[in-house]
């Protein structure tokens, strides 16, 4: 991959995460990212790419980094998925829907009698050998590295680690006044 496409991949990518057994969680640039990509059926740990909105285009970029299945392309750069659990040969692609309060009497210009407003967005995750790429559509993805930092053993677990705690942190949100 040349080097504009991998700069306009870091233009929309929220961040990019090396994990690797027994290290601190890494912030890493992209085309470090690749060379673990490439390399990632022999060296141990786990990227994590995080991506805001992408359009078709874009996750077209990530597919060819990530040889990521061409059904999931479409899929991923959609907003609108039902939440589900797929599998495309040796890649699993998850749909999430999450909820949010917004306070909009704190917003200029917002209806200020709505006080409260829910709203929804999805996060997808697509995890493979080495790789963990979330995606998320009008919605913010719940502070995990804080969680897997309060117990590290959780990475043993690989980029199906990071479903969990993103999927586990959701619904302790969403559930908060039932237990």
């Amino acid at each position: 991959m040349n080097s504009n496409k991998i700069e306009l991949l870091e233009n929309f990518a929220d961040h990019c995460l090396f994990f690797s057994p027994g290290k601190q969680v890494q912030n890493i640039k992209l085309d470090k990212a690749l060379i673990h990509a490439r390399n990632r059926h022999t060296l141990p740990g786990f990227i994590w790419l995080s991506l805001h909105q992408p359009t078709e285009a874009q996750m077209s970029m990530v597919a060819e980094v990530f040889n990521i299945n061409d059904l999931l392309i479409e899929d991923a750069a959609s907003a609108i998925q039902r939440p589900k659990a797929e599998r495309y040969d040796d890649q699993l692609f998850y749909a999430l829907h999450s909820i949010s309060y917004s306070d909009f009497d704190k917003r200029l210009g917002s209806v200020r009698s709505a006080g409260l407003v829910i709203q929804t967005g999805t996060v997808q995750m697509i995890v493979g050998t080495g790789f963990i790429v979330t995606i998320r559509h009008n919605t913010q993805l719940p502070d995990v590295l804080k969680y897997l930092a309060e117990d590290p053993e959780l990475i043993d677990g690989g980029p199906l680690s990071i479903v969990w705690a993103i999927s586990d942190r959701y619904r302790r949100y969403l559930f908060a006044g039932c237990y």
